[in-house]
């Protein structure tokens, strides 16, 4: 297992750096057909991203009924939170939801969406959300350091978002100079888990430390932008994806549309922009950490979700991956030269 202090100082690959592996020896694998890429929900294991040039409640259902999880942005969710149906929350409402006992909140799903996961404030509220009400479903982020994932676990997050920065609309790098790539985060990550899982087993005293502790899932969280990106990070470890600018490409997507001569365009911004910040609450009340730009209106959700299906079973197929789980633990993955990566990309 490596060393996290020796870790930090490797270098931050990114995903387009690297090539997946087929399975070293012969296969029982002989059709695509063989393996399950769905979750134990029965989805592909792709969330929505909660951003307002793509979901609101009129099309929530155009994207579930699809076999992936939409979540509502905070300014579009329903006043009352309803089981099935992922919706988003500030730091400050989750603060006054974890405090209140006029509602019960066993069985939603809810997202507290803050662009910094990394405030310490967010695990004490979670550990009392989740003390109260068990049998919530909550997903936290954004974090950017694979040590913070322990804190996520000893709170009992459901969910984690990974990564600061990635997005294409996401500035936050340039603008802060934060960021870390998915793949040295994954990596990170699967190193804690493991001194975790010393840790956690058969250890009474680290559980009445930690009453509510599990092992939170992972998602890779900005800049999945293409199917192969999505499909590595679900083969380099990650549990789950969420996807914000390939579903803007879709008809069924909310965003602001306009008709060129190159077609048909949808405006597409990060929440953390002038816009997406004015869509939340009114104004842009700090400085803005995304961009503006158009992307084209080239497909449906089912057809993306037909194409992302069958790569990912394709992938599965040459791994010898019967699942996803046997997906994350089989796949490997090297680093390519330049040369390769101009092969790559052709």
């Amino acid at each position: 297992m490596k060393d996290i202090k020796n870790y930090e100082k490797e270098k931050m690959y990114s995903l387009n750096e690297i090539g997946l592996l087929p399975s070293s020896e012969p296969t029982d694998i002989s059709s695509r057909s063989q393996v399950n890429p769905f979750t134990e929900d029965e989805k592909l294991p792709i969330f929505v991203s909660p951003m307002t040039s793509v979901l609101c409640k009129e099309n929530y259902l155009k994207f579930s009924e699809n076999k992936v999880m939409p979540i509502l942005p905070r300014n579009c969710r329903y006043e009352k939170f309803l089981k099935g149906v992922w919706q988003s929350v500030s730091l400050q409402e989750f603060e006054t939801l974890a405090n209140s006992d006029a509602q019960d909140f066993n069985g939603i799903s809810i997202l507290v969406d803050i662009a910094n996961g990394h405030i310490g404030k967010l695990y004490g509220l979670v550990d009392k959300f989740k003390t109260k009400w068990p049998k919530s479903i909550v997903m936290i982020g954004n974090i950017a350091h694979p040590n913070i994932y322990k804190y996520c676990c000893y709170c009992g997050a459901d969910y984690v978002r990974v990564s600061v920065g990635t997005g294409s609309v996401c500035s936050t790098s340039v603008v802060c100079g934060i960021n870390a790539s998915h793949l040295w985060l994954i990596e990170g990550i699967k190193d804690v888990k493991e001194e975790l899982k010393n840790e956690y087993y058969g250890d009474s005293y680290f559980l009445s430390k930690h009453p509510n502790f599990k092992f939170t899932k992972v998602i890779a969280d900005g800049g999945v932008n293409t199917l192969d990106k999505a499909i590595k990070c679900l083969s380099i470890g990650y549990d789950y994806i969420m996807v914000g600018k390939m579903f803007a490409q879709c008809e069924e997507a909310c965003g602001q549309t306009i008709i060129t001569n190159e077609g048909k365009l949808r405006k597409y911004y990060g929440m953390a922009s002038e816009q997406g910040q004015i869509d939340i609450s009114g104004g842009a009340n700090k400085s803005p950490e995304g961009i503006e730009t158009f992307v084209p209106v080239n497909t449906t959700v089912k057809e993306f979700v037909t194409k992302f299906e069958a790569a990912l079973r394709s992938t599965m197929s040459y791994v010898g991956a019967h699942n996803l789980q046997e997906l994350r633990d089989k796949c490997q993955y090297r680093i390519m030269t330049e040369a390769q990566f101009k092969s790559y990309y052709k």
